[in-house]
């Protein structure tokens, strides 16, 4: 694929995620993809394009305005590295955890494999711990 089609494969994984537009899902992911989360991440990965779907549904219904703000974005051949920040307003129950109604703004990291024009793999490194304090899941400890 040119580094065109690839950002553009990009851009439209990120508008599922801030619009839950559902209907891009086949033309962006693999049905063989596999998604490793961060390891703070209630799932280790998400497999299959339903597995996916699945997650995305489970962050959405915590937190209703998820958006996630693209800064940078690196194509080299097969990958795309996006650098964002994802935020919304906790509303809904996750993991266990019960709504706070407050704002998270986390900081993230994706690599992207890209095969036959679609995602095959993606990793995502995220800043778990300011997510956490922010909703107020770890308190601030100065003795560290």
């Amino acid at each position: 694929m040119s580094r065109e089609a690839n950002k553009k494969l990009i851009e439209n994984l990120h508008h599922i995620w801030n619009e839950a537009d559902y209907s891009m899902m086949e033309e962006v992911y693999s049905k063989d993809v596999v998604v490793h989360w961060p390891r703070g991440f209630l799932l280790s990965e998400s497999r299959g394009i339903d597995g996916v779907r699945s997650t995305i549904e489970g962050v959405r219904t915590a937190i209703p305005d998820w958006t996630e703000t693209v800064y940078d974005m690196i194509i080299e051949g097969d990958k795309v590295v996006t650098r964002y920040t994802s935020t919304g307003v906790n509303l809904g129950d996750y993991a266990g955890v019960k709504a706070t109604g407050k704002k998270i703004e986390l900081d993230e990291i994706s690599i992207y494999r890209i095969e036959e024009g679609k995602v095959i793999e993606q990793w995502c490194l995220s800043d778990d711990t300011s997510m956490l304090l922010t909703l107020g899941l770890l308190s601030e400890s100065p003795d560290l």
